[in-house]
């Protein structure tokens, strides 16, 4: 009887465990796989949770896109006011840039370009996968969320 009792606890664990696999398995086919997630917002207006986002996936881009304006507000930033003297020191300036500054600048200009594409007209906005873009979300965890469930609606 022990023994019979023992297969038949085997056979119930053995099929709990291929039942959690199977719903483990239709969970995750439920979750839509990304490919791309690219954020873009403003130095005004910071988007919580992107640190966690970078560390735990490594397709997530982050555009600042008014870094432009402030790369050039930064070069003619206490110019002096006559042309010729304007000139010089802004050329001394531009030659003084790291290849630090000079990444910023095209990320910028790149996300820029980026969001113009898309024709996005406001900030913050998060693009998944290049169609589906979540306005207004300043916490990344929350536009995930909204994400994900505008994906579990059925198509119409």
């Amino acid at each position: 009887m022990t023994q019979t009792l023992k297969r038949h606890t085997d056979t119930v664990r053995w099929l709990a465990i291929a039942a959690i696999g199977v719903m483990a398995q239709a969970v995750c086919a439920d979750a839509p796989e990304m490919q791309s997630i690219e954020v873009f917002t403003t130095s005004d207006r910071p988007v919580i949770g992107i640190d966690h986002a970078l560390s735990e996936a490594t397709n997530v881009t982050v555009y600042l896109v008014d870094g432009l304006e402030r790369f050039e507000a930064q070069l003619s930033s206490r110019l002096p006011r006559h042309p010729t003297q304007a000139r010089s020191e802004a050329l001394r300036r531009i030659q003084q840039l790291t290849a630090g500054n000079m990444v910023q600048a095209r990320q910028a200009a790149v996300g820029l370009a980026e969001a113009m594409q898309y024709g996005i007209d406001r900030y913050p906005a998060i693009v998944f996968d290049g169609h589906a873009v979540v306005y207004g979300a300043k916490d990344f965890a929350e536009a995930l969320e909204r994400y994900y469930a505008w994906r579990r609606v059925p198509a119409r």
